[in-house]
């Protein structure tokens, strides 16, 4: 039973602890290379990740050798095939708002945007910052975007925090996980049979 405890206690944390993250994205001018930083913090922050432009670029390095290999000894995914194009569809449709609930729990509480922008002609310069100045108020009322009409310039400074709990997202993945065309994806020998006894109920029930 204290076994039993203690793994509730461990799932009760891992589900409802708030997962908090930290994105702070710069860029100086149009030849200067972006930077960013991405912190991870959970479970009252004992457990934190630092993610930043310099560590991907390290890591980059070292999964070149081997990205050659692993993309030979990939095969085509088999399970994809007897789909037809309605199963394709409804997998898409289920996909995309598995998607869309994902971003509405993880969308972030706080989101202050700068930036300045100019290109080889003054034309281009008004149209990039006419559809900026529409779209980036959507995503947070902290935002000042400039433009230089005289000389070709890049700047961004962005700054993301956000929280979310992992139950909401769990949640959502197991009822994407059951639906029938998802299911008989990732397990087609028991989507196969559930299809069958499905047939057979609605063949005896329609006589």
């Amino acid at each position: 039973m204290a076994l039993l405890g203690l793994l509730l206690l461990l799932l009760a944390l891992v589900l409802f602890c708030k997962f908090r993250y930290k994105i702070f994205v710069k860029k100086d001018g149009p030849k200067t290379e972006m930077e960013y930083n991405v912190k991870f913090i959970w479970l009252f922050g004992i457990l934190r990740y630092k993610l930043s432009d310099k560590k991907e670029k390290k890591e980059r390095k070292q999964k070149e050798s081997r990205s050659e290999e692993k993309e030979k000894e990939k095969k085509p995914l088999s399970r994809l095939k007897g789909f037809d194009v309605s199963s394709s569809m409804q997998i898409v449709k289920h996909s995309v708002d598995l998607l869309k609930k994902i971003l509405k729990v993880i969308r972030p509480k706080k989101v202050r945007f700068y930036g300045r922008y100019g290109a080889e002609s003054p034309d281009k310069t008004g149209m990039v910052l006419a559809a900026a100045s529409m779209l980036v108020p959507l995503l947070t009322t902290s935002a000042r975007i400039e433009g230089d009409f005289e000389k070709e310039d890049l700047q961004l400074d962005i700054y993301v925090m956000g929280s979310f709990r992992l139950w909401a997202i769990a949640l959502s993945a197991v009822k994407y996980i059951f639906k029938p065309e998802i299911w008989g994806l990732l397990f087609p020998k028991k989507g196969k049979k559930a299809g069958k006894r499905k047939k057979l109920r609605s063949d005896y029930y329609g006589n």
